[in-house]
């Protein structure tokens, strides 16, 4: 069949074989391609601050439990075991919704406020467990699972391992929005053996150590400079903490947010100062920290923020909103398009913005006359972005690409942006 299809005064000519339809094959080409960036993304998962603070708390159980070969060995598979887990349950959790037809994308449960309230208390519990106010266990069982999750228990490890899971959800990792996109676009079988290599690449280094237990031996042995580690690891979980509660702001107003921020703050400050180690060197920098930080949310509650201080428009971007008649009229007048789809709780995005587009070259870049920056925000429940992202193969954010006329069709960058990259592209988008 040879068809044209017009617009104005351009055309193309297309043709095409119509017959039966090819049979499915059982395993979609690049699937072993994908594997290998499931087991990549997977890995490298553990390098991003979602998932640091539980591997410090994972450290922090291997000094606990001293030269025991055997103990570490049953600790870190017993972590593994938590983590594939919770692939495992990602991978049903996202067949259930496929087979619903509802919208699917990584890290969406970072939309529903009541699923960043538990995990503000949750990482907040840990927090306090390093700080050593719960030196029992709480009434509720599951609580106290949670609040002990850094002890000694094999039944702790495996929740260390499910939790460092969850806290990985909004991230997106090199490798790891290809592996994504390609297992919602294939069939079941294939969208669970990728989420299973990514359980898998994820497990690596902790079953690294589970199988060669003489490297966690590398490690200095245990003294009392545990108790300034423990420290410095509960400042991280308070510090997720904290970030989780601000993306409370989307959903119950700026306000609603300081207060949590700052209730938080006044309790860790007052358990910490009645159970801290007043002997270790971090004590009062702590306290001195967190009463400021306190100080800090208390003026932004009684005064309003004073207005900031206007930027100089050459110094930023003019986004405009995203939409897919917004990229058509941008090329039917011959302009470059850049899209960046984003989210508060999205910590890659922050990443981008603070180490790419904040760059005064990628600014003048995007500031051209013939340059269209479209922006779309993914931080609530949004049916247009699930839709824009489906069309495109895409299911995870951050989500960049470029579109002109030498790239009618657009070209998606790397979720991690690099400035020498962006530029490259823009300049071929000209055609």
């Amino acid at each position: 069949l040879s068809f044209v299809l017009t617009n104005g005064d351009r055309a193309q000519q297309t043709t095409m074989t119509v017959g039966t339809t090819p049979e499915e094959t059982s395993v979609p080409d690049g699937t072993g391609k994908m594997v290998l960036f499931a087991l990549l993304g997977g890995l490298i998962l553990n390098l991003m601050p979602c998932v640091l603070p539980v591997m410090g708390m994972k450290l922090n159980s291997i000094l606990q439990a001293g030269s025991d070969r055997r103990a570490i060995r049953l600790r870190f598979l017993a972590t593994s075991a938590g983590i594939l887990t919770s692939f495992m349950l990602l991978a049903g959790m996202v067949t259930a919704l496929k087979l619903a037809g509802a919208s699917l994308g990584g890290g969406i449960q970072f939309q529903n406020p009541w699923f960043i309230g538990l995990m503000v208390a949750v990482t907040f519990l840990f927090a306090l467990n390093l700080f050593g106010a719960f030196e029992m266990l709480l009434p509720s069982a599951a609580a106290g699972r949670l609040a002990t999750a850094g002890g000694s228990g094999i039944g702790g490890s495996f929740c260390e391992g499910m939790f460092a899971t969850l806290l990985a959800t909004p991230c997106s990792a090199p490798f790891l929005g290809t592996a994504v996109a390609f297992a919602l676009g294939a069939p079941l079988h294939a969208l669970w053996l990728i989420f299973l290599m990514l359980g898998v690449g994820m497990s690596l280094p902790w079953l690294f150590v589970a199988l060669v237990p003489k490297a966690a031996m590398l490690l200095p042995k245990p003294g009392r400079w545990m108790n300034t580690l423990r420290v410095i690891l509960g400042l991280m979980m308070l510090a997720s903490s904290l970030w989780l509660a601000t993306l409370l702001s989307v959903h119950l107003g700026e306000a609603v947010s300081q207060i949590v921020m700052l209730g938080l703050t006044a309790v860790a400050l007052v358990l910490f100062a009645l159970k801290g180690q007043k002997s270790s060197p971090l004590f009062w920098v702590v306290v001195i920290a967190l009463s400021a930080f306190g100080g800090y949310q208390v003026r932004g509650l009684l005064n309003a923020p004073p207005d900031a201080p206007a930027q100089n428009v050459a110094q930023t971007i003019p986004w405009q909103p995203l939409s897919e008649e917004a990229i058509e009229n941008a090329l039917a007048q011959g302009k470059r398009v850049f899209v960046d789809i984003s989210a508060d709780w999205c910590v890659t995005c922050k990443v981008n913005e603070h180490r790419v587009l904040s760059q005064p070259d990628v600014i003048a870049a995007l500031r051209q006359p013939d340059v269209v920056a479209l922006r779309g925000d993914w931080s609530q429940p949004s049916a247009f972005i699930a839709d824009f992202l489906a069309k495109r193969n895409r299911y995870a954010i951050p989500f960049n690409a470029v579109y002109g006329p030498g790239l009618p069709d657009g070209e998606i960058l790397s979720p991690l942006l690099d400035k020498r990259t962006l530029v490259t592209t823009l300049n071929n988008a000209k055609g």
